[in-house]
């Protein structure tokens, strides 16, 4: 059972990449939250213990709960994200292990042991990643308590968090990341050893993904419908990238309308932080969604290298194609994006009681568009020295042969 265990870590560790950004996406959940509650608790205990409060006291305890709502709300928005990224890797580890997954089934482990096994492995990353969460908003925390303390002339500010805090920063995170990982163990429960083996598990079933994909390259260009009609058959990673590029246009939207449009970073740096992070956040979910992508065409790449056919030629039919993919989902997502972003806002100033008109310009989306193009660009060039690597140590058999 140790070999086992260890066969599968290793396999779930293996890419690199994926797992270093998983890692990264929980410790900015539980960052984000620690940066602003480091500064709330203690001196909200404080403030209510007072019988009587000054004019700034009392101006600075409502900003208090207006910054806890904030946190809490952005804390449960990131772990939903955070939960979807996991459900994406497992489904993506399952695919290219199915084999491996059945010659253990065939040896006698149980969907239980490995299930077990997985929820493991999720826990570590995630126990490591909250807590160094919880360390940076330790640290950072103190910027937020010296805005506080300039902004409404209090003293005496300390730095502290409840126990509630402690379990809703450390504990749910890792928690609901677990049961995702429980749940996810569905994609090959209950198959049968011989079929994973085989590999007739987890083949992509096209059915309304190749209609819809039909469809769509049916009204482009007839020199461009192939690699179109081979990127649109991988639904969940299309899904990927438009829940990324909404994602980020919702943060930067919304973080220019609170911050350069009305210099509210100056009064809640709170506020300011936790946008700055969801910016974070979206450039990270667009780079994985763009590198899935990318990954899944290695093999293809590969092969038509090996068949003679040039770098270019390569690049504009399995690389290319995925760049008015993106430019398509950023037109079409703008607009729901737009009015998202007004809705939480409207939040916002419902929990600060202020209030905040929402508005943005053609500036803020220009440059939501080539911030969107340059994490493009950097996803693809990252990639390209990948392929180039593989080729240069002549490991292309490895993934070749890999499916």
């Amino acid at each position: 059972m140790v070999l086992a265990t260890k066969q599968l870590v290793r396999q779930m560790g293996k890419g690199k990449i994926f797992t270093s950004l998983l890692l990264i996406l929980t410790m900015l959940t539980s960052l984000s939250f620690f940066f602003v509650i480091f500064g709330i608790d203690g001196n909200m205990s404080w403030l209510n213990s007072l019988d009587v409060l000054t004019e700034n006291q009392e101006l600075y305890r409502t900003a208090l709960k207006a910054n806890t709502n904030l946190a809490y709300m952005f804390l449960f928005s990131t772990i939903g994200l955070t939960a979807f990224v996991f459900v994406m890797f497992f489904y993506r580890f399952f695919r290219a292990n199915k084999r491996q997954i059945g010659c253990l089934r065939s040896l006698g482990f149980r969907d239980s042991f490995l299930r077990l096994c997985l929820v493991i492995f999720v826990i570590g990353l995630s126990v490591i990643g909250v807590i160094f969460g919880l360390i940076g908003g330790y640290f950072l925390s103190d910027v937020l308590i010296s805005g506080n303390m300039h902004n409404y002339q209090v003293v005496g500010l300390v730095k502290e968090v409840s126990l509630q805090s402690l379990i809703m920063g450390l504990v749910v995170p890792v928690l609901i990341f677990s049961v995702t990982a429980f749940f996810s163990y569905s994609f090959v429960k209950g198959k049968e050893p011989g079929a994973l083996i085989a590999g007739s598990i987890n083949q992509t079933d096209f059915g309304l993904a190749l209609r819809v994909a039909n469809a769509i390259s049916g009204v482009i260009p007839a020199k461009n419908k192939f690699p179109y009609r081979i990127a649109l058959q991988k639904p969940l990673a299309v899904i990927l990238i438009l829940a990324a590029v909404m994602t980020l246009s919702v943060f930067v939207i919304l973080g220019a309308s609170i911050n350069l449009l009305e210099g509210f970073d100056v009064n809640n740096l709170s506020a300011t932080i936790n946008h700055v992070t969801g910016v974070i956040i979206g450039a990270l979910l667009i780079f994985l969604a763009l590198y899935i992508n990318f990954d899944d065409n290695t093999r293809d790449m590969l092969i038509l290298h090996m068949m003679g056919h040039k770098a270019k030629s390569i690049r504009k039919l399995l690389v290319d194609v995925y760049m008015p993919i993106v430019w398509a989902t950023f037109v079409i997502t703008l607009a729901p994006s737009i009015m998202l972003a007004g809705f939480i806002k409207s939040g916002i100033a419902i929990a600060v009681n202020k209030p905040m008109p929402f508005s943005t310009n053609p500036l803020v989306i220009l440059a939501l568009f080539l911030l969107i193009n340059l994490i493009y660009w950097f996803v693809q060039s990252l990639f390209g020295m990948g392929i180039k690597r593989i080729i240069a140590k002549e490991d292309m058999m490895e993934f070749v042969y890999a499916e």
